[in-house]
């Protein structure tokens, strides 16, 4: 059933209620808290996610990656565009990737689902459904990362500002901008040259940074020749992304 406003949860939240997202509330700050509006201890580790741990009226987010309740696999795109260096405002590299994404996605996708703007004029966000892409989820939990990239970072499994969340805005410097969808709410859904051209930016950035080494504990999934067609099964997904490397204090726009 589709989502639906009532007069006490708005729309996007309805939304991401009914995809089973894992959602808490954000401080002004952007750090995760509860509904009565106390820091959320662990919330890297966290795995239960009900109603009561979020107030809908307040700021929300979640953690992206595997959703717990949904067994979906949610990542999201971050594109920086603002450049306070830059003389036109603009980063001219990221507005570049965020036109080559637009371009490969939008045959599949002309009405530009889950894309949405930030609460920073010109910076743009775009929630990303992988679940049926097992290559890209492989990879991504190989890296071992929460995030990666930059200007435009892949929110692996992170805490993630969503809309309609209001929160400073970088140019303007007060919170007056709510983030909104483009459309409607929902979710944009990785096409093989998504999944390709993502793989291609990380390994790309990667090289370049030179990312440091997993830790020998850290369990690792790699996709056979038999796998790759098929999507990844929901335990072994939610057992290795538990195992990631956090930080809980990397507060994501």
């Amino acid at each position: 059933a589709a989502a639906k406003a009532t007069n006490s949860i708005p729309l996007e939240v309805a939304f991401f209620e009914a995809m089973g997202f894992n959602i808490w509330n954000v401080s002004d700050t952007k750090n995760p808290i509860d509904s009565k509006r106390k820091p959320l201890e662990k919330w890297s580790k966290r795995t239960v996610f009900t109603r009561e741990l979020y107030n809908p009226q307040l700021n929300i987010g979640f953690l992206s990656g595997y959703q717990y309740r949904s067994g979906k696999y949610i990542i999201v795109l971050d594109f920086d565009l603002y450049d306070s260096e830059s003389e036109s405002g603009i980063n001219p590299e990221v507005k570049q990737l965020h036109r080559d994404f637009v371009e490969l996605d939008s045959n599949s996708n002309p009405s530009k689902n889950g894309y949405y703007q930030s609460s920073t004029c010109g910076n743009f966000g775009i929630i990303l459904d992988i679940t049926n892409s097992p290559d890209l989820i492989t990879f991504l939990i190989n890296t071992g990362k929460c995030k990666i990239g930059d200007g435009l970072e892949i929110l692996i499994k992170n805490n993630v500002v969503l809309p309609p969340s209001t929160t400073i805005c970088k140019k303007c410097g007060v919170a007056a901008h709510r983030r909104k969808f483009i459309d409607t709410p929902s979710l944009c859904v990785a096409n093989d040259d998504i999944t390709k051209w993502i793989i291609k930016y990380i390994t790309a950035y990667s090289s370049k940074t030179l990312l440091k080494k997993h830790d020998k504990d850290i369990s690792t999934f790699t996709a056979t020749d038999e796998s790759r067609s098929q999507p990844i099964p929901q335990p072994i997904i939610q057992s290795l992304t538990d195992k990631m490397l956090f930080d809980d204090k990397q507060i994501i726009k």
